[in-house]
């Protein structure tokens, strides 16, 4: 971090106009950065974008949501920036006293909804005044997915941690006074561009690396907006060259006619299984200032490598667009932020022949909740009927009509938690997922599943299995 640091000073000393110009796109902040020439530094650290306070203490009070150039009104109402727990890694978080008896997520039946609300309710919260820890990596990844060049190179020049040559008072250069007199400095601009670039740069919405982990992922207000139809990530891409299970699907069977196999199959207990996951964004607040659209795309795959008796088949692809709604809600509850709610549609099948083919259709709605450093997802759905044969008729009584997902992120450790509960049948399953940081984005990934429906092909069969490998992203 420090080398990183070290090349953010030298490039901050260097007049914005000489950085726009020799990259225009400026996609990573060390891209032909150099200091050539000796100008006045017109760029400071920080500029006047409706939020005033000390940056290290974290008492910045800001508007909900930024508003952008030719769009709405300001939305939402003003609040602390350190309200809770969600937001710039530098932010101190404020304590809340909730009483963990008091704290209800579902049905307190539910063992899932159970341990999930127990969770939240020990999750260590920043003491008052504490900052959190931060992340070189992941503020420069925020700042990347920027489309407006400005905006881009704005929010590289408010990466904490780095001296910006200038005022020492970052709030009197914003306000266009200097510390000493109080009066405007005396800058001396280049050209006329170098005074709009000043003057529009000062009226640029907060940096992204301000916005909480959750708010950056699904760029729920104007500062983490990335543009339309560029490829971003959506769940884990990773890949298990070595994948066990405690029991074989030699002979997978479903209630529906022609959907059992009579023959073994002869699989071996060890496979490798490997996932691609990605997401776009197709409208930008397209209702009230709201309910981003995006297309996703996932392919899990289980591949029988070591298997020479069959000639190392693809025992299993299971492939799953989506199209959902996502709207900002950003709402305190008690112990936690709900950020987001999606409303989508899911088509998920396995694309083969009888008797092996599988397939359903879901609706669903995913809650978003955070705190601090931990994310909760909510995701109840509703299955959709199709006509003709259906291919596998029982299959909510094996994924049941929902699943929940916790996730724990520090210091570059990714630790997750799916769970599945059919009520009606006392049938679900659990996943865990460790990502542990190797060098750069490549971490170890530790998958272990036990329970059903680890594919569409095992929907009704019960198994373990424990998986080791790479995630390249998170």
């Amino acid at each position: 971090m420090n080398s990183h640091m070290a090349n953010f000073d030298l490039c901050r000393q260097q007049h914005p106009m000489d950085r726009l110009m020799q990259n225009s796109r400026l996609k990573s902040p060390f891209h032909h950065c150099a200091v050539a020439k000796s100008r006045p530094v017109l760029w400071p650290g920080r500029f006047a974008t409706g939020h005033t306070g000390n940056a290290l203490t974290g008492a910045v009070t800001m508007p909900n949501r930024a508003k952008r150039p030719g769009r709405g009104a300001w939305r939402g109402r003003n609040r602390q920036a350190g309200e809770h727990g969600g937001l710039n890694p530098l932010m101190a978080t404020r304590a809340i006293s909730v009483a963990a008896a008091g704290t209800r997520i579902m049905k307190p039946s539910t063992p899932i909804f159970l341990a999930v609300a127990l969770a939240l309710s020990v999750a260590p919260r920043p003491a008052p005044g504490q900052q959190a820890a931060f992340d070189a990596r992941q503020a420069i990844d925020a700042c990347r997915k920027l489309e407006d060049q400005q905006r881009r190179l704005l929010c590289y020049d408010r990466i904490p941690g780095a001296s910006v040559t200038g005022s020492q008072d970052p709030h009197a250069v914003a306000e266009g006074t200097s510390p000493e007199s109080g009066s405007r400095p005396e800058t001396e601009f280049a050209s006329d561009a170098d005074s709009s670039l000043y003057a529009t740069a000062a009226q640029a919405p907060d940096s992204p690396t301000q916005r909480s982990r959750m708010m950056r992922d699904w760029e729920l207000d104007d500062a983490t907006h990335g543009g339309l139809l560029r490829v971003r990530t959506y769940r884990s891409v990773y890949a298990l060259p070595v994948r066990y299970t405690t029991r074989r699907n030699n002979f997978p069977s479903s209630p529906a006619s022609n959907r059992s196999v009579s023959v073994s199959e002869n699989l071996d207990s060890i496979e490798a299984k490997f996932q691609l996951s990605l997401k776009t964004k197709l409208l930008d607040d397209p209702i009230f200032d709201n309910g981003d659209v995006w297309f996703a795309y996932t392919q899990q795959s289980n591949w029988q490598a070591y298997n020479g008796v069959e000639s190392s088949p693809f025992r299993e692809n299971n492939f799953e667009p989506e199209i959902f709604s996502t709207w900002r809600t950003g709402l305190d509850l008690p112990g936690m932020r709900w950020q987001f709610v999606s409303l989508g549609f899911s088509h998920q099948s396995n694309g083969r022949s009888q008797p092996f083919s599988r397939s359903w259709n879901r609706l669903y709605a995913d809650f978003g909740f955070e705190r601090g450093d931990w994310q909760l997802f909510i995701r109840p759905w509703l299955r959709v009927e199709v006509d003709g044969d259906d291919d596998n008729p029982d299959i909510e009584d094996f994924l049941g009509r929902g699943d929940v997902r916790l996730k724990w992120r520090k210091n570059n450790h990714d630790v997750r938690l799916l769970a599945r509960w059919a009520p009606s049948e006392k049938r679900g399953a659990l996943q865990l997922d460790w990502h542990y940081p190797l060098f750069g984005d490549l971490k170890a990934y530790l998958q272990l599943f036990t329970g059903y429906g680890e594919t569409l092909i095992d929907y009704n069969h019960r198994q373990t299995t424990l998986g080791l490998g790479v995630s390249l992203v998170q």
